[in-house]
């Protein structure tokens, strides 16, 4: 495949300043969007293969400690403080896991209050995964640009594959969430039906004494 092809493609997701090079030319990424992507595309495979995506809202903690990695990620995304490349990295990295997860929590959250239903809740495996999955995309950041070696098509491709998951995954969970929206009556006419005392004998059928 011609490498101008794929910086095209790359180009209409990003500016394509300070990307990482690999076999003597740039990624078609820049390293801030590179992260976000995969991060992004990370977490889309995570909520999927571990079924967290069903499971609603994080647990307070959980999402305490995303929030906090959010405000961090945001220091560098608004050019506050730069680093360097694996800086840029895990500020991406954090700011596609975080908001994937909220959006596909959110999105199950309200299906399930739409439903009647309350949200299962995160498991204790699923709050420990939560935690871990940052400090694990910091080395993740931590080790990509040394191990950004070898075949820049093979590299450009992930990078696009990643970029490609993650705005699937942002689609089809903003869909959803028009779905949902475009049905407010659902959840009163649900809570209207368990709230109703069920209906009792009819006059003249009740057991005689």
């Amino acid at each position: 495949m011609n490498p101008e092809t794929l910086t095209d493609l790359g180009a209409w997701l990003c500016g394509q300043s300070r990307c990482l090079v690999v076999d003597g030319l740039p990624l078609p990424l820049c390293q801030r969007c590179l992260g976000l992507y995969l991060g992004g595309g990370i977490t889309v495979l995570w909520l999927l293969g571990s079924g967290v995506w069903r499971r609603g809202l994080p647990s307070f903690r959980v999402g305490l400690l995303q929030s906090l990695a959010l405000i961090v990620a945001m220091v560098g995304g608004l050019h506050l403080l730069d680093t360097g490349p694996r800086w840029r990295l895990v500020c991406g990295l954090w700011t596609g896991h975080v908001a994937l997860v909220w959006l596909v929590s959110a999105a199950t959250h309200l299906h399930r209050r739409r439903a009647g239903t309350h949200p299962p809740g995160w498991r204790p495996r699923d709050r420990i995964q939560g935690v871990l999955a940052l400090p694990f995309l910091g080395l993740v950041a931590l080790l990509l640009p040394w191990t950004a070696r070898g075949s820049w098509l093979l590299w450009s491709c992930a990078a696009l594959s990643c970029a490609g998951l993650t705005l699937l995954g942002t689609v089809v969970t903003l869909l959803w969430l028009l779905a949902l929206a475009a049905r407010p009556g659902a959840l009163r006419r649900n809570a209207g039906l368990q709230g109703a005392a069920p209906p009792g004998p009819a006059p003249g059928t009740g057991r005689r004494a």
